[in-house]
């Protein structure tokens, strides 16, 4: 759904601009379920609207619309979402390793948290991506995927256990 012409909504006369962001790194903006793109907006004041198509080079269009002091401050921030990541560690998984853990199928509720919100909170202070599968395999095990540097592997396992979830490295992985 898109709009053309003025951009209702906010007071008078606003201008926009557009930002092109690789596809790979909208995600960062966006958020999960859309929490960090809300905030954005709330935070700056601006309208943030991301293309679904991307152009023949990966990137997708970010329209941002506002006041110009409104349209500068999302743009800073939007940019700061987007180096957060490269500072720590290379964009989750870019150049940093991943570890492959194994927690009990149950335990994964507890990783998540109500809404995502403990995975959430766990990947910004580790700095770690976590990726949870939802299916466990026949010994009722499900696997952690945890990407970053050591450092950041090495935290996000620190809370997970604090989470109260046992981590099962190496039982009978062979499958």
């Amino acid at each position: 759904m898109s709009f053309g012409g003025g951009f209702g909504g906010r007071g008078g006369g606003g201008s926009s601009d557009i930002m092109m962001v690789e596809s790979a790194n909208v995600g960062k903006i966006i958020g999960r379920g859309g929490s960090k793109i809300r905030d954005l907006e709330q935070d700056s004041n601006a309208r943030i609207k991301i293309s679904r198509d991307e152009d023949e080079n990966g990137m997708k269009s970010v329209e941002i619309s506002g006041t110009d002091e409104e349209i500068d401050a999302a743009k800073r921030m939007i940019e700061q979402c987007l180096s957060q990541d490269r500072d720590s560690g290379r964009r989750f998984g870019g150049g940093g390793d991943s570890e492959t853990i194994f927690v009990e199928s149950s335990e994964v509720g507890r990783i998540i948290g109500r809404g995502g919100s403990r995975i959430r909170d766990m990947e910004s202070e580790s700095g770690c991506r976590i990726k949870v599968s939802r299916d466990g395999d026949s010994q009722g095990r499900s696997s952690v995927e945890l990407s970053g540097n050591r450092n950041q592997i090495s935290d996000a396992k620190k809370m997970i256990q604090e989470a109260g979830v046992d981590i099962m490295n190496g039982d009978g992985r062979g499958w």
